[in-house]
């Protein structure tokens, strides 16, 4: 493993321990602060949706800024984060000033998310040798492992020492990104300025443009969005479902250290899979596993079936993630890769995760976990036909493309 690929692992394992203790555990840190669950479900909601305006403003500032590159962008956001979470942990604020405070750290955090996608993708364009897959799936175990301390940290001591813990990974982020060379997307789209002079940033960085060209790319996404609106409402309350059938919190626990940890391998081996069978093929196989995740989620009658379907988190998020990330770097130009990587998120974490979790809570109120199941059946069912459409139509225009070539080389071949 080369050097700048290791570097690379360690930014995503300190990265996603840090976003395991403000994502991971908003509910207890809001609920030690006062706040009812009405609240704290707000508090997520609404701060998933703000990292759909977050993503393009860091866009726009790497565009616009001169001399602001990603590791210097990531430097700066979570310097000001670390003031943010240490006073709402250790001064005592009033409800009304930590909770909008608390929506935009949330946000400003899932907003960093593209941004390292990105960096892989500057340096895969500058010849580096970089596996995202294998980083992100570090990540993945990294997340599931900080699960299970803050966790014992939050039981043993105080939730606001997970502002502490924030803290310490975010300064070992800072080690690893102070060690790795800049990211210049600055330098490179001035250089393709310079190459095409009609072509303007607008263009560059609008993810609506993106939207309206790369079509399949898009549809991907919104069935995917789909998808993660239910695994949203599902997981929020997921707790409630491992307690439904004999669990207890422990359990609950155990279960997601273990469905994040069965993201690593597949994640580690993305990149291979798509060298043997293909971007929209494994899209296809991650759909199909997302339908049998909340499909036994949902009608899981013990402990033992939840725990194959939290299971197949792996080859369902875990796949499609590394998958979609390397679709932007292979099928989209350098210079739409960021407004590209932003997409993923806003579509995800953003419009994804925050109605999932609104609407989730209000479908609890008002059918029970029945409706709340039916809802993430319904949006699983069809964000896969979405996903699968997309993809079977790009796979029967190659077949039809590679028959007709060999029509015409048959053809050349008897002249």
């Amino acid at each position: 493993m080369n050097s700048l690929q290791l570097r690379y692992n360690f930014l995503h394992i300190f990265y996603f321990f840090s976003i395991c203790s403000v994502n991971g555990f908003t509910a207890v840190f809001l609920q030690n602060k006062g706040m009812s669950n009405t609240l704290v479900g707000l508090a997520m909601g609404i701060g998933s949706m703000l990292s759909i305006a977050a993503a393009p403003v860091f866009s726009s500032v790497l565009e616009n800024i001169k001399g602001i590159t990603i590791k210097k962008l990531i430097l700066i956001v979570y310097s000001v984060q670390f003031a943010v979470y240490l006073s709402m942990a250790f001064l005592n604020l009033p409800v009304w000033i930590i909770l909008p405070v608390y929506m935009v750290m949330m946000s400003s955090v899932i907003a960093v998310t593209p941004l390292l996608s990105m960096i892989c993708m500057n340096y895969a364009s500058k010849g580096y040798d970089i596996d995202f897959g294998t980083a992100r799936g570090l990540g993945s175990l990294s997340y599931a492992i900080a699960a299970v301390l803050l966790g014992q940290i939050s039981k043993i001591w105080t939730p606001d020492y997970l502002a502490l813990a924030f803290l310490a990974a975010g300064l070992c982020m800072f080690l690893v990104l102070f060690s790795m060379p800049d990211s210049d997307i600055q330098v490179m789209n001035e250089k393709m300025d310079e190459k095409n002079p009609g072509s303007g940033k607008k263009d560059r960085s609008s993810i609506l443009y993106v939207i309206k060209t790369y079509k399949v790319f898009f549809l991907f996404l919104l069935g995917f969005g789909m998808i993660y609106a239910g695994v949203s409402a599902l997981g929020t309350y997921l707790v409630n479902i491992v307690t439904s059938l004999g669990g207890d919190t422990s359990l609950y626990g155990i279960a997601l250290f273990c469905m994040a940890a069965s993201e690593l391998p597949v994640m580690a081996a993305t990149g291979k899979l798509i060298k043997r069978f293909g971007s929209e093929r494994l899209i296809i196989a991650a759909a199909v596993f997302y339908l049998f995740r909340n499909f036994i989620i949902c009608l899981a009658p013990s402990i033992p079936i939840l725990l194959i379907g939290m299971m197949c988190q792996g080859a369902s998020y875990g796949l499609f993630t590394a998958v979609i990330t390397n679709y932007v770097r292979s099928h989209l130009p350098e210079k739409h890769g960021l407004a590209g990587q932003n997409l993923i998120s806003i579509m995800s974490t953003g419009l994804g995760c925050s109605s999932g979790s609104i609407l989730g809570g209000v479908l609890i109120d008002a059918f029970g976990f029945t409706g709340l199941k039916l809802f993430a059946l319904a949006l699983t069912v069809i964000g896969c036909s979405i996903m699968l459409a997309a993809a079977f139509h790009v796979l029967s225009k190659e077949r039809a493309t590679k028959t007709r070539v060999r029509m015409v080389y048959a053809k050349a071949q008897r002249a």
